[in-house]
């Protein structure tokens, strides 16, 4: 799980100091987070790949509010709770809010571990089993199911690791995806951000003959597919 980094939020700051411990010696990279507020902007500046949050920050169960903002700005971004209150109805309604999985805090440690492993493992590598079309403008879409780019009812076929990386892209359109996502969906394992880059070139060649479609890069490695529809 090396490079997958975790913003853990908790206010008790040596239980949060512990887990982060633990996390570290399995090549997690965690950030505390001791309220709301420091939540918030540790996720906007450094966007995580992985929201572990409790629910009670400062006596108050402010981690359903930071949950809730988060899967209303990002619905597909991986939360899970972990908590001492385990509760069924506490559980519900936070599965409810879309999280991976809700922890107790008595949970066995190794087991704790692997459950964010394969949480971890679920979230990037997201596939489906539907092929969606995407209108991209007025004038392209995209079928993932037959690989095929519809530019001005001219429709080009895409290689395959081509199409693999646009449709990521789709997923997340206007949106900076992480390179490990994006290199899970493509190869099932974590690769070299250079691998990314000959991919990018093609897309942007696909794309050329609409002028309102770009793939767009930033320092990391990070990709964005950019449209004036929102997908």
């Amino acid at each position: 799980m090396k490079d997958i980094r975790i913003l853990y939020v908790e206010d008790d700051l040596e239980f949060g100091r512990l887990t982060k411990i633990l996390l570290d010696q399995e090549e997690f990279y965690v950030e505390l987070a001791r309220d709301l507020e420091k939540a918030r902007t540790s996720f906007q500046a450094k966007r995580p790949d992985l929201l572990l949050v409790d629910l009670d920050l400062a006596g108050l169960k402010t981690g359903l509010t930071l949950i809730q903002e988060i899967k209303k700005a990002i619905p597909w971004f991986p939360i899970v709770v972990y908590s001492s209150h385990v509760d069924p109805a506490t559980v519900v309604a936070t599965l409810n809010l879309g999280v991976m999985d809700h922890i107790g805090k008595d949970c066995e440690k190794s087991v704790f571990v692997a459950k964010l492993q394969n949480i971890v493992r679920q979230a990037y590598h997201r596939t489906s089993g539907q092929s969606p079309v995407y209108e991209l403008s007025p004038m392209t879409t995209f079928n993932y199911n037959n690989c095929t780019l519809t530019i001005n009812n001219k429709p080009h076929k895409l290689p395959g690791k081509d199409a693999d990386m646009l449709n990521i892209l789709c997923v997340h359109c206007n949106e900076w995806v992480a390179p490990k996502e994006i290199c899970f969906f493509m190869w099932k394992i974590d690769k070299n951000i250079e691998n990314l880059k000959r991919y990018a070139v093609n897309l942007r060649k696909h794309l050329a003959p609409d002028t309102s479609l770009s793939i767009q890069n930033r320092h990391g490695g990070y990709y964005m597919l950019k449209t004036p529809l929102t997908l």
